[in-house]
Formats: C-alpha cells, sequence, structure tokens
C-alpha cells in the first residue's frame, strides 16, 4: 500500500512541476511566421570592387565550347586492324601448304606457340624436331554439358584431331610448311593423314593459322626495323578476332569502294550498302520453291516434293547477302563485310578475303 502511495505522489509532483514551467517559459515554436525581411543595403568603403556571384572555374578558356554542337563519333581503338606478312596458302589434294616468308626455325616457333595456345590437358606437341611437329589429338569441337554427361555414361567419347607439321627450307629464306590432319578415337584408333580443307572445323583452324603467320611475321619485320622494306601495305589486314578486312587506302570514298568490290567479282544488291557472291536472280530468298530431298545412301539423294523456304538457315554462304562499310583508322580505310549471319564466321570471312588478294 505504502508503495502504491508513493508512486501516485510522483506522478502528481511530476506534472504539477511541468504545468508550472510551461506557465512561466514562452513557446517560440511559431515566431517565423510572425518574421520580417530585412532589405538593409551593405555599405562598402569607397573604391571596393563590386560584389558578383560567380563560379570560379580554373583555365576556362582552354574549356571547349558545350554550346557548339558536332558529330558524335563513336570511340574506337587506333588499330583495330592490323596488317599482314605475305604468306601463300595453297589447298592441295593431301595437305594445306604454306610459304612462309622466313626461315625454318622462326617459321617452326611460330607453329609452336599457334598449337601450344590450345587448352590439353597433356603436352600439346607430340613429335617435334627440325623437319616436323606432330601435336597430340586435340577436341574441336566443345561438348555441351548434357552431351558431355552422355559421353560419360555411354563411354563413348567424341574422336579427337592431331595435325601434322613439314617444314622444307625454300630459296629465299623462305619455308614450305605442308599441314596434315587425322582423326584419333578415344580407343587409339588413328585415321591416314589428309587435308584439313576437307572439314569446316580443321579447315578453320588452316585459317586461323594463316591469319596468325601473316600478322606475327609482320609484327617481327617491325620489331627488327624492317617494316620499311614493305612498300606497299598488305592488302588484306586481320583483327583480334581473327576477322579480315580489305585495304583501301588513304581517304577512301564510297565509289572507290564499290569499284573494289566489283574488281573482286562481286555484286552489288539494292541502293545500300549491300553485296553478294552471286548475282540478284540467285540470291535465296525466304518463300522459294525448293526441293526436299533425302539421303538415300552412297552419296545420292532422292527428291521427295517442292516446298516453300521458311528461313535461310540451311542455305550456302555463296547465296546470302551481306552490309559491309568503310571502316576508318590512322593507318587508312577498310572494306568490312558483316558476316555475321554465316554458320562459320571465319571461314566467310577468309572467303572473301581472298577476292581482294592481288
Amino acid at each position: 500500500m505504502k508503495k502504491l502511495t508513493s508512486t501516485m505522489v510522483t506522478l502528481a509532483s511530476t506534472g504539477l512541476l511541468l504545468t508550472g514551467c510551461s506557465s512561466f517559459l514562452t513557446d517560440h515554436a511559431d515566431d517565423y511566421q510572425d518574421g520580417i525581411d530585412q532589405n538593409t543595403a551593405l555599405i562598402v568603403p569607397e573604391g571596393s570592387a563590386s560584389l558578383e556571384d560567380s563560379l570560379v572555374i580554373p583555365n576556362e578558356g582552354a574549356v571547349a565550347d558545350l554550346q557548339q554542337k558536332t558529330e558524335f563519333v563513336a570511340p574506337r581503338a587506333p588499330f583495330l586492324y592490323q596488317s599482314m606478312a605475305k604468306v601463300v596458302m595453297t589447298e592441295k589434294q593431301d595437305a594445306v601448304e604454306y610459304v612462309f616468308p622466313a626461315d625454318v626455325r622462326q617459321s617452326k616457333k611460330i607453329i609452336e606457340d599457334f598449337m601450344s595456345s590450345f587448352d590439353v590437358s597433356e603436352a600439346p606437341l607430340a613429335t617435334d624436331t627440325d623437319s616436323r611437329i606432330v601435336t597430340t589429338p586435340i577436341p574441336l569441337v566443345e561438348q555441351g554439358r548434357w552431351r558431355s554427361l552422355w559421353s560419360k555414361i555411354t563411354r563413348v567419347y567424341p574422336s579427337k584431331t592431331a595435325f601434322s607439321f613439314v617444314l622444307l627450307p625454300q630459296e629465299n629464306a623462305s619455308t614450305l610448311v605442308k599441314m596434315q590432319m587425322r582423326e584419333v578415337s578415344e580407343e587409339g584408333q588413328v585415321g591416314e593423314w589428309v587435308s584439313p580443307a576437307i572439314d569446316l572445323n580443321t579447315y578453320g583452324m588452316a585459317i586461323k593459322l594463316w591469319g596468325t603467320i601473316g600478322r606475327k611475321l609482320d609484327q617481327n619485320s617491325a620489331y627488327l626495323s624492317e617494316s620499311n622494306k614493305q612498300v606497299d601495305p598488305s592488302p588484306i589486314w586481320i583483327n583480334g578476332s581473327g576477322m579480315f578486312a580489305a585495304y583501301l587506302g588513304k581517304k577512301a570514298t564510297a565509289k572507290q569502294a564499290q569499284q573494289e568490290i566489283l574488281d573482286a567479282g562481286l555484286y552489288l544488291i539494292g541502293e545500300g550498302n549491300q553485296l553478294a557472291v552471286v548475282p540478284e536472280d540467285e540470291i535465296a530468298k525466304v518463300g522459294d520453291v525448293v526441293a526436299l530431298e533425302v539421303p538415300v545412301g552412297k552419296g545420292k539423294t532422292q527428291k521427295l516434293f517442292n516446298v516453300y523456304r521458311r528461313n535461310l538457315d540451311d542455305v550456302n554462304w555463296e547465296e546470302r547477302i551481306y552490309p559491309y562499310k568503310i571502316e576508318r583508322q590512322a593507318a587508312g580505310d577498310f572494306l568490312v563485310i558483316d558476316v555475321s549471319v554465316a554458320k562459320n564466321q571465319q571461314l566467310t570471312s577468309y572467303f572473301f578475303a581472298k577476292k581482294f588478294l592481288k
């Protein structure tokens, strides 16, 4: 009882204290509503500099005029395409041959570095002598997640590919390189040495090697201060993705690019910047009537009936239309053909590049 009485007395005393304070202290919370603006001018001594509220910008005279409208230029690498040394590539019946403008030692080094760039679980080179290089079998087609799982379950793995390079010294300190390939199964069965041009994947390897040779040898010439020996720039240049472009010279015009296309045996399509390998009436289009054929063995097919073409997925690269543009760099202007619609873009880019080789 005493504790309850003490608590009630404390609460009552606190209430009386707060009430008493509010009666003696004035509340100024709303005083701002009755405020009056002070417009008294500031009196400064005579001869003082005039006051102004301005932003001081260091080196303001060197800042570009932001009011002037200029054409937007997309930022790009100063040397997107790189010149290539002249490397002759010939497709034989049983091999692809290159003529390196370098001696055997330098040619062998380029091939070794090229094959060592592929991710293999073992040593990339099985045989390495002064006159021949044989690589360990490598997979050229990457398996997806489910296909890889199925191979582990069935124990049936895709074949791998081994490459052979025979190096023969030639006159004028050049080297003849003979490239071949053969398939090696997971069980160790090996095929015969054949030309890599018979398969698109191995043919792509041959094209990559051709571009790598030309780029590496051109770099070596520049490092050795021998680039001035090459009077004319190479007609074909290559970028970091292995895509090719035709060199047009300095300040090339649209008419000059069109003439280069016609001289290469290509056809201009429509009024836009488009070209094709075949005339316009031979270009594949959606809605064309084509024959539906099925294989019957021994490389032969049998026609079933005619159908309308619904898409261009199975169309040969030569029957398509490709846009082109002029790419400008500090080294000159280039004719760049967009081959993004092709199944094998690097091979298609190479097929176009061959038409501009002179």
